[in-house]
């Protein structure tokens, strides 16, 4: 058919088949969507007609993706935290039902895992150990810690209890992993708050009961890897601290009432950039620590909000560089 063709029509027509071809082959994961930089909400909010719980997704510069899930269709239930499993999944905390929700980020669908473990009113945060992919679930009012591994199952019964060695923990909320020695560090918001370490085999290393967290309700802390400190929201008084990762030296790294109001759910990246939920401002604020002095607004305005996707924020999740 191509004996009389020019040379040019003949070259037209192998790249047309080559790329005709090229389309049948199926779309890698990150050429149909890059996530790095991303982040992952869950809120409890109050709208009855999208709440109370929402699990949505936003871009990097914190534009709207998508609901990844409404909880409110399930019945009356929300998550309450979240943590990146790589490539392209959550894990969610979902109080209510008990469970955890595996959302896949790229084709949306949900894995729901049970258990009887899985029973605390209320669940809170969540924390990942990035070495082997377990799970480590906080919750409040029995106080102790569930631990399940790659595969989902459940460590321990619990993994943690409410006393261990010289560890108390009492209305537990914040939880984050420290990826250097594996140590989990949980944050206790009762009236008289402590910070609680443990090893990966739930071992208690270390009971801090001294500021910032004997006082202003203490709620969620996270690692900052730039800095190696860990980074503490203050509820009662708005304040932000930075500690040591045994809990000692703490410094306040950022106040401002009128821009991060009742802060509760933190996040970091490895850039340095810190991620703050202001629940008395409906808004997700984005800060910058080098490590030392004060943190700084990253931004004229807030990353999100407000808006009912940022509504009384529990939980953020940063996708990491991929």
């Amino acid at each position: 058919m191509l004996r009389n063709a020019t040379p040019i029509l003949i070259l037209v027509t192998i790249l047309s088949a080559a790329l005709a071809c090229k389309r049948e082959e199926p779309l890698s994961l990150f050429e149909s969507q890059t996530l790095s930089g991303d982040l992952i909400i869950t809120s409890v909010a109050t709208d009855p007609a999208t709440g109370p719980g929402i699990i949505s997704h936003f871009s990097s510069s914190g534009a709207f993706k998508a609901v990844l899930e409404d909880l409110f269709s399930s019945g009356s239930n929300f998550g309450t935290g979240s943590v990146f499993i790589p490539p392209q999944e959550v894990a969610v905390s979902v109080e209510g039902v008990d469970a955890l929700h595996i959302v896949d980020l790229v084709s949306r669908s949900i894995n729901t895992i049970t258990h009887t473990g899985l029973s605390s009113a209320p669940l809170r945060q969540m924390a990942r150990d990035s070495i082997d992919g377990s799970l480590y679930v906080v919750e409040a009012n029995t106080a102790q810690i569930e631990k399940f591994d790659s595969a989902y199952q459940r460590v321990g019964n619990p993994f943690i209890a409410a006393t261990t060695g010289s560890c108390a923990l009492a209305t537990p909320y914040g939880i984050t992993f420290i990826p250097d020695t594996r140590y989990v560090a949980v944050v206790s918001m009762a009236a008289s708050g402590r910070l609680s370490i443990y090893d990966k085999d739930g071992n208690c290393v270390t009971h801090y009961t001294g500021a910032p967290f004997n006082a202003q309700t203490p709620v969620g802390i996270a690692y900052h890897s730039k800095s190696g400190k860990l980074i503490v929201t203050r509820a009662g008084d708005h304040s932000i601290w930075a500690v040591n990762t045994d809990g000692t030296s703490g410094t306040q790294i950022y106040l401002n009432s009128s821009i991060i109001n009742t802060p509760r759910a933190v996040a970091s990246d490895e850039n340095g950039y810190i991620y703050i939920s202001s629940t008395g401002t409906d808004t997700i604020e984005k800060l910058y620590w080098t490590g030392s002095g004060s943190a700084s607004r990253a931004l004229s305005g807030p990353l999100i909000g407000p808006g009912i996707y940022s509504q009384n924020v529990s939980s953020i999740t940063v996708v990491p560089e991929l």
